[in-house]
């Protein structure tokens, strides 16, 4: 790799984040912008022929600040040609493996990689905390024939089980994590508490003893458990779940090790525009599409995977990248997909 360092004085460009921008002094109502990235500069260092650059990069955007964003940050930042998403991976891991051996003095196990679509079935989150256990189970099946309304006809039914807790949590903090569900786009939110009868809860007369004993039997319940469950769209339900596992079960920042794990194979498209119909990219329009799934994108557009990846630290997103579209045909397809002419 070679280190270079990138200009901090650029041309405003439309990306993600809102710039700072800093006036001319010599060309009245002109504007440098502050880099988001070295995006522009580190892509036409691998067109000049250095295929391999890196720099500690800062970068600056105007955004809300928040526990994990503020207005200026440093990052590595690197880039490769002529190479594939393995290359890329094992470069990255090897050099972050390192850095923790430095810091802690310990080096972590290799890195385990999960596709987009495992973590969200087990995780409800595309940056999934690995420190603790609750994982989504599937319920889909076990109410397929069921007659309690709120379940028939759903497209996905998953459950979280919280060990021990059916006694910690009573109507008032029920009520509340239902209000959380339907604020994150849930229709409701069905909580069980396991005793040794059967369930407790407003809803335990409309299951069937069947669904019952296959509902503990899939999520493992014992008595002094509480099960919450979410009937919806599969995103939907995942997602709500994600975020009522990450409220309940996440230990503090600092306890437990470091669980490091590469999110790969995101989907390069991401609902649907409803003012054009189109889909609409799921990280930018440049993003390599898997390339077992290119005859998807007439028939099936929205199950076309992308080469693209995030690197995760116990629930915090470390880093992300993407191979880019190296075929004009193919770029071709990803714009006419779009609707960019």
């Amino acid at each position: 790799f070679v280190e270079v360092e990138t200009p901090m004085l650029v041309p405003s460009t439309p990306e993600g984040a809102r710039e700072f921008l800093v006036p001319s002094r010599k060309e009245q109502g002109a504007f440098y912008a502050l880099p988001q990235s070295p995006q522009l500069f580190k892509q036409l260092l691998m067109v000049g022929g250095v295929d391999r650059y890196y720099q500690i990069a800062r970068c600056l955007r105007d955004e809300d600040l928040r526990a994990d964003r503020q207005y200026e940050f440093m990052q590595l930042d690197m880039e490769m040609s002529f190479v594939g998403q393995d290359d890329v991976l094992d470069a990255v891991s090897e050099a972050v493996l390192d850095a923790a051996e430095a810091v802690t003095g310990e080096r972590p196990g290799p890195i385990e990689r999960m596709t987009w679509h495992e973590a969200m079935e087990r995780f409800g989150i595309d940056k999934p905390d690995l420190r603790f256990g609750m994982e989504l189970v599937e319920l889909t099946g076990v109410f397929s024939a069921t007659e309690f309304k709120a379940f028939a006809g759903a497209e996905a039914i998953k459950g979280i089980k919280v060990d021990g807790a059916a006694d910690e949590y009573g109507r008032n903090q029920l009520d509340k994590l239902t209000d959380k569900a339907k604020s994150a786009g849930a229709k409701g939110l069905v909580w069980l508490k396991c005793t040794d009868e059967g369930f407790d809860s407003p809803v335990a007369k409309f299951l069937s003893d069947d669904e019952v004993g296959a509902v503990k039997s899939a999520m493992a319940a014992e008595t002094g458990d509480l099960i919450l469950i979410v009937a919806d769209s599969w995103m939907t339900t995942c997602e709500v779940l994600g975020t009522l596992r990450n409220d309940l079960g996440r230990p503090p920042v600092h306890q437990g090790p470091y669980r490091y794990v590469w999110i790969i194979e995101f989907p390069l498209f991401v609902g649907v525009d409803k003012e054009t119909g189109r889909p609409k990219p799921g990280h930018h329009p440049f993003t390599m599409p898997h390339p077992d799934d290119i005859d998807k994108f007439e028939s099936d557009p929205m199950a076309v995977r992308s080469i693209a990846y995030d690197l995760v630290l116990n629930g915090w997103e470390l880093g992300s990248g993407s191979i880019r579209i190296h075929e004009p045909e193919l770029q071709k397809k990803v714009f006419t997909a779009l609707g960019i002419t």
